[in-house]
């Protein structure tokens, strides 16, 4: 249970004051996060908003996509295992699943892919987190100037991906082979919503 230092009221939020004196002004108190109430939510809600997108353009193009992360699978007890009694090796096996199967019944291949949203369009290895196992797995960038794909063995060679660079487009990656126009159309998609996004808020 938590008391807001503020009103003292109940609050379910781990921050030490309730939304209601976060509205009203009282937002820069001892620790407590900044803009935690609107951040957490809208990273939230844009890396699920990633999944749908990429889900559904594989699915439009004949694909089988099953979401297989952690989030999608154990939702309701996500947030306790950090104090469970796994070990720490067991709870890099559950947290480190990737997010999507992706199903190509035409070749009979699997795919694992990890969705990622980024606003600046970077991301390196090293987000992946220490000791990540799955490096077969095709990491899916998204941003609103387009989509890249890299795969996690790849990645962890070249470091980092931009957004900036002329390579691991999305749309050219050969072992997927994408209609071209139709990733461009859900590029176009991705970037009017999460534009609508950050209209909404300050972050």
């Amino acid at each position: 249970m938590n008391i807001c230092s503020n009103c003292k009221t109940y609050t379910r939020s781990k921050s030490p004051i309730c939304y209601d004196c976060y509205i009203k002004g009282e937002r820069y108190v001892e620790g407590f996060s900044s803009f935690s109430f609107e951040k957490r939510p809208l990273n939230f809600i844009k890396g699920h908003i990633g999944e749908c997108l990429i889900q559904n353009l594989f699915t439009s193009l004949g694909f089988t996509v099953f979401r297989y992360g952690i989030e999608n699978n154990l939702t309701y007890i996500n947030e306790y295992l950090e104090d469970s009694d796994f070990s720490r090796s067991e709870l890099k096996v559950l947290t480190s699943r990737p997010d999507l199967l992706i199903l190509n019944k035409e070749k009979k291949r699997i795919y694992f892919t990890e969705i990622k949203y980024r606003s600046d369009g970077k991301f390196k290895h090293e987000d992946l987190g220490e000791d990540y196992k799955y490096e077969s797995t095709y990491i899916i960038i998204l941003s609103k100037k387009g989509f890249k794909c890299i795969k996690a063995s790849e990645l962890k060679e070249v470091g980092e991906i931009k957004m900036s660079s002329t390579e691991y487009a999305l749309s050219e990656n050969k072992e997927f082979n994408l209609d071209k126009g139709f990733v461009r159309l859900i590029e176009e998609q991705a970037s009017n919503i999460y534009s609508s996004i950050s209209q909404i808020s300050h972050i």
